[in-house]
């Protein structure tokens, strides 16, 4: 490997040849919402590579080998100590869980909130990527353009303004600022001068990604057909996509399967202490029923083994622990 970056790497072959790799962070849209899609390396500069070994992957559903360092593994889900009996919240192979795997499977969800300026505006304090965001966190201010070149407005005047939600916009969201977008429908001379600093800004950056992945460059300059919540960019108008992220656990409705075979979706979210009568935490209740309608064993044997290597773990762990 002959270069790298938080956001790239270059693959020099044999042959002469070179691959330009994209790490950055790529959106995904499922059933309406935003997903992140993380990509990483296990590579550092000056690395040899063999055919076969992973260049990149996706950090949500990969981790790297503990055996070969150049190769990922899939993390396929999560062991959970599960009880098999029937409740309310079981029928039709439903189920419960508890907050502890609610949150192991959770995943990023980011929330876009874009902002659409005529050219003639002025805006101020746009949030940064990194930021964090509340509810009624202000993504930025937006001024007129007759009060913009007034002078009008004081420090004092602009933190009136954030109270006017229309000259405002709130983030709507809880979480992190983790990558703006600018795309404007015109000339870019005929911006307000913070519209054409903050154009010129991403243009430069999208230059510098194409150049570092060998790709011609693209400008943030679009028509109609770029769609905001339907409708066309209008001419002389900016938008401002900022994506929002933030974790959510996993809830009722979400859908889940347990041993690999049998799908559920969770009907309840489990409160106060689960235990078995040995004293150990129940993370999920799953019907018994459900694992017999489908006439496979693998569930039963599955708990069992991954029960017994347990214990025996933690009896060998105590043994050498006390010296034996």
């Amino acid at each position: 490997m002959v270069e790298q970056s938080d956001e790239h790497l270059v693959v020099a072959y044999e042959d002469g040849t070179f691959e330009h790799v994209d790490l950055t962070t790529q959106y995904g849209i499922s059933a309406g919402s935003v997903y992140p899609q993380r990509q990483a390396t296990t590579l550092k500069l000056g690395d040899k590579i063999e055919k076969g070994d992973i260049l990149k992957y996706n950090a949500g559903f990969f981790k790297p080998s503990r055996f070969h360092p150049k190769q990922v593994q899939w993390m396929a889900g999560v062991i959970a100590r599960t009880a098999l009996m029937e409740a309310s919240y079981t029928l039709e192979d439903s189920s419960a869980i508890d907050d502890w795997l609610a949150e192991q499977l959770g995943s990023e969800v980011t929330k876009v909130k874009t902002i659409v300026v005529r050219f003639d505006q002025t805006i101020r304090n746009l949030v940064k990527e990194g930021d964090h965001t509340d509810i009624a966190t202000i993504l930025c201010t937006i001024e007129d353009a007759v009060t913009a070149e007034s002078g009008l407005f004081s420090d004092d005047d602009l933190d009136t303004l954030r109270l006017m939600s229309s000259a405002t916009p709130s983030a709507g969201a809880v979480g992190e600022v983790s990558k703006i977008e600018v795309f404007y429908h015109g000339d870019p001379d005929d911006m307000s001068d913070s519209l054409l600093e903050l154009a010129l800004a991403h243009d430069k950056r999208r230059r510098k990604v194409a150049k570092r992945l060998g790709k011609p460059a693209a400008s943030g300059q679009v028509d109609q057909s770029l769609r905001i919540d339907g409708n066309g960019l209008e001419l002389d108008h900016m938008a401002i996509k900022v994506y929002i992220t933030h974790r959510e656990g996993m809830s009722v409705g979400d859908k889940l399967v347990f041993a690999s075979q049998m799908k559920s979706v969770v009907g309840h979210r489990l409160s106060g202490i689960n235990e078995t009568e040995s004293g150990r935490t129940v993370n999920a209740v799953f019907g018994a029923k459900s694992v017999m309608d489908r006439i496979v064993l693998s569930a039963l044997l599955s708990g069992m083994t991954i029960s017994v290597l347990t214990a025996i773990g933690e009896n060998a762990a105590a043994m050498w622990m006390d010296g034996k």
